[in-house]
Formats: C-alpha cells, sequence, structure tokens
C-alpha cells in the first residue's frame, strides 16, 4: 500500500512540480529537491514504525521523485541542439537498467 501511495503521489504532483520547473527552471528545482529525497529516505529509519508514517514519507518520496522524472529530462533536452534524442535516449535507459538491476538484486 505504501507503494500505491508513493506512485498515487507522483501522478498527482507531476504537474504542479511541470509547473514549477517551468517557472524556476530545472536545476533550481531538482537540487533542493535531492537534498530533500536524501532527508527523507533518511527519514524513512525512523518513521517506518508506524503505519502514518510510513505513508507520509512515502507520499514524500513521491512527490520528489517526480522532480526527477520532469526535471532531469528537460536539463539533458536544453543542454543538447544535436542529437538531442540520442543524448535523451541514453539518460532514459540509465533508469531502465537501474529498475532492471533493482528488481533483479532482491530476486
Amino acid at each position: 500500500m505504501s507503494i500505491t501511495v508513493g506512485t498515487l503521489a507522483t501522478a498527482v504532483s507531476a504537474p504542479m512540480i511541470g509547473r514549477l520547473i517551468d517557472r524556476r527552471g530545472g536545476r533550481a528545482v531538482l537540487i533542493p529537491a535531492a537534498i530533500a529525497l536524501s532527508g527523507v529516505l533518511a527519514a524513512l529509519a525512523y518513521g517506518a514504525g508506524f503505519l502514518v508514517g510510513l505513508y507520509s514519507l512515502f507520499g514524500a518520496v513521491g512527490i520528489l521523485c517526480s522532480a526527477y522524472y520532469i526535471a532531469i529530462p528537460r536539463i539533458i533536452a536544453s543542454q543538447f541542439d544535436q542529437r538531442r534524442g540520442l543524448a535523451l535516449g541514453l539518460t532514459m535507459s540509465g533508469t531502465g537498467l537501474a529498475r532492471s538491476w533493482s528488481s533483479r538484486s532482491r530476486n
């Protein structure tokens, strides 16, 4: 259920994060989100003992991860004029490889 909360938080917050990135820029959103995400992940060690804490922390992880999913392609696309598709493809394949690697290590 906590993964569902995080996924729903990502889906709900993504349009708002996208709008914020349009206003402030990708780096201005990504850097504070990365710092906050590290704090939230550290807090999981303490807050996971309570169901409400677990759900709220996973919601926060979902919101902060949506900043990654939106900001990184935006930053990459703005840095490359030629071969933009290749740069985005390589960047996004890293996400897929990390997911497949993490699921492999659990089995």
